[in-house]
């Protein structure tokens, strides 16, 4: 949703099928057959500065907390966060 007045929000549903063999315990080489499917929602509203000097963005990812059992093959840039993840964000531009 995009106003005129600066302001706009987003929300996202992101639904997911895994299945797979996962390593439940890091330290032994034992994988056990494993899926799960969930929702994951995100959300954030922003306004963007007069002038287009900028924005500042509050948001969620995984706004509701949802738990579930993922594999991501990026573990330091999860695609999608596991827990749920509160972030604000200014950006300006001179």
């Amino acid at each position: 949703f995009y106003h005129s007045s600066g302001w706009s929000a987003a929300l996202k549903a992101t639904h997911t099928v895994q299945k797979g063999h996962f390593n439940r315990q890091l330290n032994v080489n034992q994988f056990d057959p494993g899926s799960d499917q969930f929702w994951v929602i995100d959300a954030a509203i922003n306004y963007r500065i007069p002038s287009r000097l900028g924005s500042i963005t509050v948001g969620a990812k995984n706004l509701l907390n949802q738990e579930f059992e993922y594999f991501d093959s990026d573990q330091n840039n999860p695609s999608i966060q596991p827990k749920r993840f509160l972030y604000a964000r200014a950006t300006m531009a001179f």
